[in-house]
């Protein structure tokens, strides 16, 4: 259960991602800045970064670190920076999606129309975009054995640049 609050007291619900649209471009360079320094630093131990519905808060996912907690809130004191614990760091999810992307053909041969994956900025698991239907998740999660969430084609995941594009289905 997360009981992480807002100032005046409201619940923080994270956004889809960090490049959430805010009018605010000094959120956005700092979660800019605070992944930079997670993934450089800490690369086993962060999974990823939210901007809060506010627009005022980040949530930093990482696996229990206090030294990465620390590093954050030293290097951006005046921020509203939560922690929350991750399942996975982003380095490991990022590895099974390398796996994934070679599996496309794999996977359409058994009917599953994979159009984007990527890591879950919580760090849970995959997030993978299909238009298949039955049970893709299971499939997923038996074959790679990690968590997979399925989001219908209208969501848009996108697949980071060094992953390269996906292949056309035939």
């Amino acid at each position: 259960m997360d009981n992480s609050r807002t100032d005046d007291g409201g619940p923080v619900k994270p956004s889809a991602s960090h490049s959430r649209v805010s009018n605010d471009r000094g959120i956005e360079s700092t979660a800019d800045g605070i992944v930079e320094l997670c993934q450089s630093r800490f690369p086993d131990r962060y999974a990823g970064i939210e901007i809060g519905d506010d627009l005022k808060t980040l949530v930093v996912y990482r696996r229990p670190a206090p030294d990465l907690d620390e590093a954050v809130r030293e290097r951006f004191p005046k921020s509203k920076v939560l922690f929350r614990d991750a399942r996975h760091a982003e380095r490991e999810l990022n590895s099974i999606v390398l796996h994934l992307r070679d599996d496309i053909g794999y996977w359409r041969d058994r009917g599953i129309d994979i159009r984007g994956f990527g890591p879950a900025n919580d760090g849970s698991g995959l997030e993978v975009n299909t238009s298949s239907t039955g049970d893709v998740a299971s499939a997923l999660q038996n074959h790679y054995g990690i968590a997979v969430k399925v989001r219908p084609p209208g969501n848009v995941i996108l697949v980071p640049p060094w992953q390269g594009d996906l292949p056309t289905p035939s």
